[in-house]
Parts: C-alpha cells; sequence; structure tokens
C-alpha cells in the first residue's frame, strides 16, 4: 500500500504520496489530508456512536454515549465533496456567530448554516475551533457537548457538522 501511496501524484500540489482517494464516484483525485483544506475537499470522521444501557450508572437501564474506534476517514474532492442540503440564506450584514466577522452572501466551502435554526451561520474555520478547543476542554467527551451555538441542539447539528468535514 505505501509504494502505491508513493506513486499517486495529488491534485492539489501536484507532489507524490497523495495517501487519500476522493470516494465520488468514479473519482480518481488524490491528495495529502494537509492539502485538503486548500483544495477545498472534506474528510469525514465519523464514529459510530451508539447507546449501551448501564445498570451501574444512575440505576439500571440508564443510557449513556459510548464510542468505540472511529470508522475510517471517507473524503471527497472539491467536486464531489457533500454539500448542506438546507435552503437558507444570510441575511445582509450577518456576523459568524463565534468570531463576529462578516460571512458573505452564501453558502461556501467556508461558510455553514446550522441546518436547525437555519440562521446561525459560521465559518468553517470558527467551528472546527470551537470543536478543537471543547475536546481539549473535555477530553473524550468534546464531541459529545459540540452543539449550534445558538439554538444548543447537538442531535442534527452534529452529524451534520461530520457530512461536511468538521
Amino acid at each position: 500500500w505505501g509504494l502505491l501511496c508513493s506513486f499517486q501524484h495529488a491534485f492539489i500540489c501536484g507532489q507524490s504520496g497523495a495517501t487519500i482517494t476522493c470516494q465520488g464516484t468514479g473519482c480518481d483525485r488524490s491528495f495529502h489530508l494537509p492539502c485538503a483544506a486548500e483544495g477545498e475537499c472534506v474528510a469525514q470522521y465519523l464514529a459510530p456512536f451508539r447507546y449501551l444501557l448501564s445498570p451501574t450508572r444512575e440505576g439500571p437501564g440508564t443510557s449513556h454515549f459510548t464510542h468505540p474506534l472511529p470508522l475510517p476517514p471517507r473524503a471527497f474532492c472539491w467536486e464531489h465533496r457533500p454539500q448542506q442540503a438546507v435552503e437558507a440564506a444570510p441575511e445582509e450584514n450577518t456576523v459568524c456567530l463565534i468570531c463576529l466577522d462578516p460571512v458573505g452572501d452564501g453558502k461556501s466551502y467556508s461558510i455553514l448554516v446550522c441546518s436547525v435554526c437555519k440562521h446561525t451561520w459560521f465559518h468553517r474555520v470558527c467551528i472546527r475551533l470551537l470543536l478543537f478547543l471543547l475536546q481539549g476542554h473535555a477530553i473524550n467527551n468534546g464531541f459529545t457537548c459540540f452543539q449550534c451555538p445558538n439554538c444548543r441542539d447537538k442531535d442534527r447539528f452534529c452529524p451534520e457538522m461530520c457530512t461536511t468535514g468538521i
């Protein structure tokens, strides 16, 4: 496998050693993970979260999250990356809820919207940084605390952010 990767050239930087291949049907584009953001590619890290019933925590039948080893990441080039399905457009002068800088006039690779409340906009780098800080603060529970900064939904917000590569 390593020998094959040494011959693959990344479509973003043109260098050899590209180890990630787009999962889009019929696409053979390869790239390096550090180059993914520059090429507006998406890498999804989807953990198969599941509920366990624990008789030892807070009484019989109490459920809590457990997360086994994550699934291998799925990756998509700029052409095949998943798009947010929500139909929304930011109002004039809308700012990122995290950094308070303007978000521009619509969804793009670098601008995301909460698919639940449909009016909370943020930059990709800002929401990724927020998740990073939560993970550092909560060690293993950072993702379980991850939610829309405005409406506080996490049941639909988290899967949406995972799909978009956050």
